[in-house]
């Protein structure tokens, strides 16, 4: 294994490191501090670890493996920091972190792309007018995402190609109007929990309808003016809509057959449902209450 660390200020650094023997690994490790500061990594072959931690304001860290069991792990903490982190193989593992003083960012932007199968990604922001978007193409990836603050911005892309395993998506939101949109393509899971008021948050899952899997969404609001949005289209998909607190509003649809919607909306003001089921044998459940 060969290991490489730098530590740096104010200035760029550019690596690329192969990795011939399908067993061997690089070990890479960048600590930047101050502002301006950029990152870039290559690696090429199985087993490559790379760290990169950046600390002040407007720094880039950029990354690109190939191969599989590597692991790339990003830490900025400032504000306007940018991420562009991709991996293409099997059993690779992505983790980024964007924070302020240990609280708070203000305007980071993170881009995650994966490509293969058995990939991980995983994605914490804390702060304002954050944005993250996370792409992940083949089957039985998953994705986490924990997202902290104020009208921050999450997109997730997953497509499973047909007949193979599946995808997975959760993701946790605790704030006031942020805005999350996930898109599944294939036989796939997703779970998305927010706190706060005035979110916003859309599912939109299909499969191909023939030999296929079900998708599966569940979706839980707790606030105020909160707004959920499913859409699925194939066969025997569920979507699960929970909602607490006040004037909240629910838009699910499906098309297909034998699928199942169920809403639960509880608070003491207004809620609007509105569910549309196109096909034959579907089933829906609707509850509001106080």
């Amino acid at each position: 294994m060969k290991t490489t660390s730098i530590i740096a200020s104010l200035g760029a650094v550019v690596i690329s490191l192969v990795a011939h023997n399908a067993f061997a690994g690089n070990l890479l490790n960048i600590q930047q501090v101050g502002s301006l500061n950029a990152a870039t990594v290559g690696q090429t072959g199985n087993l490559n670890d790379q760290e990169i931690a950046q600390n002040g304001t407007s720094n880039a860290a950029n990354t690109i493996q190939t191969g599989a069991r590597n692991l790339s792990t990003v830490n900025q903490t400032g504000n306007n920091d940018v991420v562009n982190a991709s991996q293409n193989g099997s059993d690779n593992v992505a983790h980024v972190e964007e924070f302020y003083n240990s609280k708070a960012s203000y305007g980071a932007s993170v881009s995650l792309a994966q490509s293969g199968s058995q990939q991980y990604a995983s994605l914490g922001q804390s702060g304002y007018y954050n944005a993250a978007t996370i792409t992940q193409t083949g089957q039985g990836n998953s994705a986490l995402i924990a997202e902290t603050g104020q009208f921050n911005t999450v997109t997730t892309y997953q497509e499973q190609p047909f007949g193979q395993q599946g995808n997975q998506l959760n993701v946790t939101v605790d704030g006031n109007g942020n805005g999350l949109y996930a898109q599944q393509t294939g036989a796939n899971f997703a779970s998305l929990a927010v706190s706060g008021d005035i979110n916003n948050s859309q599912v939109i899952q299909s499969n191909d309808g023939i030999f296929a899997d079900a998708n599966a969404a569940y979706l839980t609001q707790n606030g105020v003016s909160n707004t959920g949005y499913i859409n699925q289209s194939g066969l025997s998909n569920g979507a699960t809509v929970n909602q607490q607190g006040n004037n909240a509003t629910a838009n699910v649809s499906q098309t297909g057959y034998t699928n199942v919607v169920s809403v639960n909306q509880t608070g003491i003001l207004a809620h609007t449902a509105n569910i549309t089921q196109n096909g034959a044998g579907n089933n829906l459940n609707v509850s509001q209450h106080d």
